[in-house]
C-alpha cells in the first residue's frame, strides 16, 4: 500500500467518491432500503426466523448473510467472527484481500470479558494490518467495498459475486 492517507477511512471514502462520483452514503442507504425485502425473502424461503432478529444490527447482518447464502458463497470468506479477548496475532487473516473482523457481542453479564457493547465491534484489515474500526456493520460493509475498489483488489475467488451486487449499483449510477 503506497498511499498512507488513503488508509484513513475519511480519505478512503472521499477518494472513492471522487473515483466513482457515487456517495458512500447512497450505497449505505441502498442497503438499508433493501434489508426488509431481503428479510422477507429469507423468511419466505425459511432460511431465517425473523423472530430471532431483534436489533437493527442483527437485521443488517442477517440480510448480508442471506445474500451470501443466495449466491452460494461463504460469509466467513470476508467477515471473520471471533470471540472477545481473542489474541489478534492468532487470527489467520488474508494477505491477499481486505477482511472485516467481527468481535462477537458481549453482554453485560460477561464481566470478565473486558469488552463492552459500546466498543468497536468491526475492524477492517488489509494485508493483515488493521486499517480502521467501526461501530456500525453497514459502515464496515461500505468501507470494505470501497477498499476493494480503491486499491484495485481482485474479488476473492471464493466470493466472486457478492461485491458485484454493489459494483453494479455504483456503475448504474455512473452510467
Amino acid at each position: 500500500m503506497t498511499w498512507p492517507c488513503l488508509l484513513d477511512t475519511f480519505y478512503m471514502m472521499l477518494h472513492f467518491e471522487f473515483l466513482t462520483g457515487y456517495r458512500s452514503q447512497n450505497l449505505k442507504e441502498k442497503i438499508k432500503n433493501d434489508v426488509p425485502t431481503l428479510l422477507a425473502y429469507g423468511t419466505l424461503k425459511q432460511l431465517i426466523d425473523t423472530n430471532e432478529i431483534t436489533t437493527e444490527k442483527e437485521q443488517y447482518i442477517s440480510a448480508i448473510k442471506l445474500i451470501f447464502k443466495y449466491l452460494n458463497e461463504e460469509f466467513s470468506n470476508l467477515f471473520l467472527t471471533i470471540p472477545p479477548n481473542t489474541d489478534l496475532s492468532e487470527v489467520l487473516l488474508s494477505e491477499n484481500h481486505p477482511t472485516i473482523l467481527m468481535i462477537e457481542s458481549v453482554t453485560e453479564n460477561d464481566a470478565d470479558a473486558g469488552v463492552t457493547e459500546s466498543e468497536c465491534q468491526y475492524s477492517l484489515f488489509m494485508e493483515s494490518k488493521l486499517v480502521d474500526k467501526f461501530d456500525s456493520f453497514l459502515d464496515a460493509v461500505v468501507v470494505l467495498h470501497a477498499s476493494y475498489y480503491m486499491f484495485n483488489y481482485l474479488w476473492p475467488q471464493k466470493v466472486p459475486c457478492f461485491f458485484g451486487i454493489f459494483t453494479n449499483e455504483v456503475h448504474q449510477y455512473i452510467s
